[in-house]
C-alpha cells in the first residue's frame, strides 16, 4: 500500500486514506510506516489487498511522472523563444515611466508633473513621455 491510496480501515468501519507517519530519533528517521487518516492505528501490510499489487505486472525502473506532467504529456514545454531571448526583450524595451521623464520634478514629498502639474508617481507613465537628457558625469581627472 502507498500513502494516498484509499483503503477500507477495519479499526474505524470506514472508508480512509493512508498516512505516511515517522517515527524519529533526535533528526534521524528510525521507522516509516503507515497509519489510517481518520484514527491514526498503524496499517499492517497483511490489510492490503492482494489485488492491489498483481503478481506478474513488470516491475517499472522510471520513476513514475507526476500528476502535472502527466496531465500536459511532457516533463518540459517547449517554446519558440528562449528564457535568454525573451529577457533581453524586456533589459532592450522602450520604458516611458515617470521618473524618466524630462517633465517630472522630484520632490520629498511626493512629485509633480510640470506639464499638467499633478502628482505623479514615479513608475507612472503618460503619451506625452519626453526622455531626459542623462547629464554627463564629469571627469576625476581635472587639471
Amino acid at each position: 500500500m502507498k500513502p494516498g491510496q484509499r483503503f477500507f480501515c477495519q479499526n474505524c468501519h470506514s472508508q480512509s486514506i493512508a498516512k505516511l507517519e515517522r517515527r524519529l530519533d533526535g533528526f534521524t528517521v528510525v521507522e516509516e510506516y503507515l497509519t489510517c487518516a481518520f484514527c491514526h492505528v498503524r496499517i499492517s501490510d497483511e490489510s492490503s489487498n492482494p489485488s492491489d499489487k498483481p503478481e506478474n505486472a513488470p516491475s517499472s525502473t522510471k520513476p513514475s511522472l507526476s500528476a502535472l506532467e502527466s496531465l500536459l504529456g511532457s516533463s518540459k514545454p517547449s517554446m519558440g523563444k528562449t528564457e535568454a531571448s525573451i529577457l533581453d526583450e524586456l533589459h532592450t524595451a522602450a520604458r516611458h515611466f515617470c521618473r524618466d521623464c524630462k517633465q517630472y520634478v522630484k520632490h520629498p514629498f511626493g512629485g509633480r508633473c510640470s506639464l499638467t502639474g499633478k502628482e505623479m508617481e514615479p513608475m507612472d507613465d503618460c503619451p506625452r513621455f519626453e526622455k531626459r537628457e542623462t547629464p554627463s558625469k564629469p571627469s576625476a581627472n581635472k587639471e
